[in-house]
């Protein structure tokens, strides 16, 4: 149990780093620290966290389900354990999303308090976000047959790469919406007007990131104007090395490639 949490929470910083390395905020703790289930202020960013850690930990109870790592819980085609069992003989285990959505939510229930109704609505909505985002499962089919004929076909479902997740996330991310609630006089009331489904909501806005650019690399001059906030950047050229001028040596049946010098613009903020 404990390293599916540890493998969720790299997972969910990993791609989150990934798609923010270029944005004011990068998901990194130290530009941000944001704890999960602290039980804190909601910005934007820690909508963003809730969802991406409940989206990865969906993600990996559903594939630790298909390749038998974990107990208590099976292929998404079988129901019987003996029968899911003779599906991984085979190879043909489907990853079982519902076992992964039952299991991020029982664990949000558990680690959350509810005395803090607006918030914990909140961060409730935030993660059920995450845990649809993985809900997005394609058929992958073997062809079984003598010389390459399909005369029986087996079919299971595969979760799609957790990097389309991710960007689906980003995208969330940037559509977000601030909840303001319904008696200014009473922050913690819950608004009348309820979170779009499929839209994360937060409660408090960000706060200045800025400072924490000075030194990241930007990926153009033109990302520098946002990334560096406006405070300039330097242009360095940088050799650096890249692999070229492969080949396919048919005698060791082994990929051969050079290492060719190549110069590239790198922009670092001021």
């Amino acid at each position: 149990m404990r390293s599916v949490l540890i493998d969720a929470s790299i997972l969910a910083k990993t791609y989150c780093q990934d798609q923010f390395r270029y944005d004011p905020w990068n998901c990194s703790a130290t530009h941000y620290n944001i704890s999960f289930f602290d039980g804190g202020k909601v910005h934007r960013e820690t909508a963003l966290m809730y969802a991406m850690y409940s989206a990865s930990l969906t993600h990996i109870v559903a594939r630790a389900c298909a390749d038998g790592s974990l107990k208590r819980c099976w292929c998404a085609e079988q129901e019987k354990p003996e029968d899911t069992r003779r599906m991984w003989r085979w190879g043909i285990c489907g990853e079982n999303y519902n076992n992964g959505r039952r299991f991020t939510r029982r664990l949000f229930r558990r680690r959350n308090v509810r005395s803090d109704k607006l918030l914990y609505a909140l961060v409730r909505h935030d993660t059920n976000v995450g845990i649809q985002a993985v809900g997005q499962m394609k058929s992958i089919c073997k062809c079984h047959g003598v010389s390459g004929s399909c005369t029986t076909k087996t079919c299971w479902k595969r979760l799609r790469p957790f990097k389309e997740t991710s960007e689906q996330l980003r995208g969330s991310y940037y559509k977000a919406q601030l909840q303001v609630p319904s008696n200014r006089a009473s922050p913690r009331r819950r608004s009348k007007r309820p979170a779009p489904k499929g839209t994360l909501v937060y409660l408090e806005k960000s706060p200045d990131f800025c400072p924490a650019t000075r030194g990241r690399v930007c990926r153009d001059p033109d990302n520098c104007g946002t990334l560096c906030c406006c405070r300039g950047y330097v242009s360095l050229s940088v050799l650096e090395t890249e692999t070229c001028n492969c080949r396919w040596v048919s005698r060791s049946c082994k990929l051969s490639c050079s290492e060719c010098p190549v110069m590239r613009d790198v922009y670092i903020c001021k």
